[in-house]
């Protein structure tokens, strides 16, 4: 269940990018979401969890980005 959840975060973070308006960083974005979800993959299939590690890293690091804009914006 986990497993899908994620899966399907990920797919509505790219999905949710706006490759015009966003260009460079909207493309970054979507090669860590891609890095992420073939990572949770790996995971399920192979248990490989260093990774997964760095990919939980690197989603914690955007969630932190984002909670400081929404800080400054309140």
């Amino acid at each position: 269940r986990h497993f899908e959840r994620a899966l399907s975060r990920i797919y509505f973070l790219q999905k949710c990018l706006d490759f015009e308006k966003g260009g460079e960083l909207a493309k970054n974005l979507f090669k860590v979401y891609e890095y992420c979800r073939v990572q949770i993959i790996d995971f399920a299939l192979k248990g490989t969890v260093e990774k997964l590690d760095t990919a939980i890293e690197f989603v914690q690091t955007i969630l932190e980005g984002w909670e400081g804009i929404r800080s400054e914006v309140s």
